[in-house]
C-alpha cells in the first residue's frame, strides 16, 4: 500500500520532470561537464567502451570514491581520472558521460533522508552523531538527524537521466532509442551514483583518528619558502606530496598518543560493496523529503539557489612591489586539470597582464603608467 508521503513524492518528482523536458542544454558540455577536450579523452573512451545508460551508471556507481564536502570543486575529467568526489562532483562524471553518448542528463537535488545505518556505512564511520557531524562539518546543506537518530537527513545532488527503458531498465545500447527525436519512447529516471554502502571492519581496536589530526595546509606552502620557518613538528615537507606528509603526521599522533600502533590500526572507510543489477535502479536508496529541483548545469543552480552556491572559485592576486598588476576570478572546477598561465608585458606606457586557461585567454588588465624593472 502506498503512503501518502511516497505518493507526494512522486507528485513532486513528476512535476519537476515535466517542467524540464524541453531544456537544450542537457545535452551539452560546461565548465563542470566535460567530455570533448583532445588532451583528455580518458573519459569519453570509457563512455564509449561502456555503451549503455547501465553500464555508466554501474562504473560510476562503483568505481568513484564518494567523500564529503559541499558544491563543485572539481570537473568530470579530474573526478574521473582521480576516482573520487562529492555528489555534485560525481554527478557531473556520470552527465559527461552519459551526454558523450547523446543521453539527455541532468543534476538534481533536494533533502533526503536515510537511515542511520546506510549513513554510517557510506561515509565510513562507526556511528550517527559522528556521520552527521561529518556532513555538517564539510558544508552539507540541511543535516539533521530525525526519528530519534534513526535517520539522517541532508541535501543531496544525483542525476536525472532520459532513457529508454522498454530496453530492459536500460540495458541497451543508447543508439538504439534516440530519445532527442523519439521522446515518448523514454522516461525520465534517478540515478544516484554518490551515494552507495561500503564495507566497515567489525574490530573494536580500530583507532578513529577524524578531527584529531588536521593536515597543515600552512606549512605544506610554506615548504616551498626556503624564508619560512619550519612548523616544528619534526616532519619534512620538502619533495613530498600530501598524502604522504599527512600519513607522516598520523604516525606522529600514534607513536605519541598510541605506542606500537600503525596505520593498519587506524579505521578507513572500507571499500564500496559493487551494485551489479545490469539494470537501471527502479528507485532511488533514500526517501526525498522536499521539492526536487533539477539543473542542466552548475551555473543555473547558482543563479536561483537559496543557500549556498556549488560554483567554488580560486582567486588570483599578482602584485609587484606592492603594486596590483591585476586579478582573475576561476572555478576550481575549471583548473582541476588545465594549465594556468600567467603573463606580463611591460611597455613605456602600460603594463598588460593576462591570464590564459588551457590555452584560452581569460581576460587582460591594463594598467597604465610605468614600472621599472632592475637598475
Amino acid at each position: 500500500m502506498r503512503t501518502l508521503s511516497s505518493i507526494l513524492v512522486a507528485v513532486l518528482l513528476s512535476v519537476t520532470y515535466a517542467a524540464g523536458e524541453s531544456r537544450a542544454d542537457d545535452l551539452a558540455e560546461n565548465n563542470e561537464v566535460i567530455w570533448s577536450i583532445a588532451s583528455e579523452s580518458d573519459l569519453l573512451d570509457k563512455a564509449s567502451q561502456l555503451g549503455t545508460p547501465v553500464s555508466l551508471y554501474e562504473f560510476v556507481r562503483n568505481e568513484i570514491e564518494f567523500v564529503a564536502y559541499h558544491g563543485s570543486r572539481s570537473s568530470s575529467t579530474n573526478t574521473f581520472l582521480g576516482r573520487i568526489g562529492n555528489d555534485v562532483d560525481i554527478a557531473s562524471t556520470l552527465i559527461a558521460m552519459l551526454r558523450s553518448q547523446g543521453i539527455r542528463a541532468r543534476y538534481a537535488v533536494a533533502t533526503v533522508r536515510a537511515p542511520s545505518d546506510d549513513v554510517t556505512h557510506w561515509l565510513g564511520v562507526r556511528n550517527v552523531d559522528l556521520a552527521a557531524s561529518v556532513l555538517d562539518d564539510q558544508g552539507i546543506q540541511n543535516v539533521a538527524l530525525s526519528g530519534g537518530g534513526s535517520h539522517v537527513e541532508f541535501e543531496h545532488v544525483w542525476v536525472q537521466a532520459f532513457v529508454p527503458l522498454d530496453h530492459y531498465r536500460g540495458a541497451g545500447p543508447a543508439s538504439e532509442i534516440d530519445c532527442v527525436t523519439a521522446a515518448s519512447l523514454c522516461s525520465w529516471v534517478d540515478l544516484a551514483p554518490a551515494f552507495k554502502q561500503k564495507t566497515q571492519a567489525d574490530s573494536a581496536d580500530l583507532i578513529d583518528l577524524y578531527g584529531v589530526v588536521s593536515f597543515d595546509y600552512g606549512a605544506f606552502y610554506d615548504a616551498l619558502n626556503p624564508a619560512a620557518a619550519p612548523p616544528g613538528d619534526g616532519i619534512s615537507r620538502s619533495d613530498k606530496g600530501p598524502l604522504e606528509i599527512y600519513e607522516e603526521q598520523l604516525l606522529a599522533h600514534l607513536r605519541l598518543n598510541f605506542p606500537g600502533k600503525t596505520l593498519e590500526d587506524v579505521a578507513d572507510d572500507g571499500e564500496i560493496i559493487p551494485e551489479r543489477r545490469h539494470l537501471l535502479p527502479g528507485s532511488l536508496p533514500f526517501a526525498v523529503q522536499s521539492t526536487v529541483e533539477s539543473y542542466d548545469n552548475v551555473s543555473d543552480h547558482d543563479a536561483v539557489a537559496a543557500n549556498k552556491s556549488w560554483r567554488k572559485n580560486i582567486s588570483i592576486d599578482v602584485l609587484f612591489g606592492g603594486v596590483t598588476l591585476g586579478m582573475a576570478t576561476l572555478s576550481l572546477a575549471e583548473v582541476s586539470t588545465q594549465r594556468l598561465t600567467l603573463s606580463l608585458q611591460v611597455t613605456p606606457s602600460q603594463t598588460i597582464f593576462g591570464v590564459r586557461l588551457g590555452g584560452e585567454s581569460r581576460g587582460l588588465t591594463l594598467i597604465a603608467g610605468n614600472i621599472i624593472i632592475g637598475n
